[in-house]
């Protein structure tokens, strides 16, 4: 990627798609790295504990027009830009997006905005661990199962559980997979068996923190494939719409109690 160029993209997009991507990556962060290159955008949103990133990807073929010479990389705060997305109401609306070096300039109807740019001269792109190649200095994390969940059903259980506060356990065996909660006055368990098998090597335990999960996975909708192991990070896939995939990763949590 080059950095600290004057660098040129312009595009359109329902503005609704894109909105919907900007919301979800800012529950991990309200400053955003975006890789524009030249068939696609990568957008990276990493939590500033470490703890959770996600990761976007639009391909030029969801855009009604893409331009982009060469591949740069930007940073954007997301406060201005996700309120000026919420003045658009007609579900059709085609937003403009163009940038310089400086600044990104996006327009819909008779609203423009014009937002300055955040230095990114320290930025890297960030390798998702299941996704490293030999260019890496470590191989490719494999996880212990990836199996396909009803969303809603999974944010409903994930909920009753009554784990806002605490330190949930998820555990999968080749029939269900169990949700539990344990605090002072005792332990909940809900239990999810609609689940289709993409992988399965053994019954695996991990510990994860409720809220980060929910306040990801109640906003898609339909399917999510959902992927983890044994004390191993949890990734979560899903397609937005045509040619827009987003991903979510989160560090597993260690249980002071035990």
């Amino acid at each position: 990627m080059e950095k600290n160029e004057i660098n040129e993209f312009e595009g359109k997009i329902l503005c609704k798609r894109f909105n919907t991507i900007i919301k979800i990556c800012a529950t991990a962060s309200p400053e955003l790295n975006l890789f524009i290159e030249k068939d696609k955008i990568l957008i990276q949103a990493k939590h500033s504990s470490n703890s959770k990133l996600i990761e976007a990807i639009i391909k030029s073929e969801a855009f009604e027009s893409y331009k982009c010479k060469k591949g740069f990389l930007i940073k954007i705060d997301t406060i201005n830009i996700l309120k000026f997305l919420s003045y658009a109401k007609l579900p059709n609306t085609i937003l403009n997006i163009k940038t310089d070096g400086n600044q990104i300039f996006l327009e819909h109807g008779k609203y423009k905005l014009i937002n300055s740019l955040i230095d990114s001269s320290l930025e890297t792109k960030f390798t998702l661990p299941d996704e490293r190649t030999e260019k890496d200095d470590r191989p490719p994390l494999k996880f212990g199962y990836e199996i396909e969940l009803n969303a809603s059903e999974f944010t409903d259980k994930v909920k009753s559980s009554n784990s806002i506060y605490e330190v949930t356990t998820f555990k999968l065996d080749k029939k269900v997979l169990e949700i539990t909660t344990k605090n002072e006055l005792g332990e909940f368990t809900a239990i999810i068996d609609n689940i289709n098998y993409k992988k399965f090597t053994n019954t695996c335990i991990s510990k994860f923190s409720a809220p980060d999960i929910i306040q990801f996975v109640e906003k898609v909708k339909d399917k999510i494939l959902f992927k983890s192991g044994d004390k191993l990070p949890l990734k979560i896939e899903k397609q937005l719409f045509p040619f827009a995939d987003i991903k979510f990763l989160l560090a597993p949590m260690v249980d002071i109690n035990e």
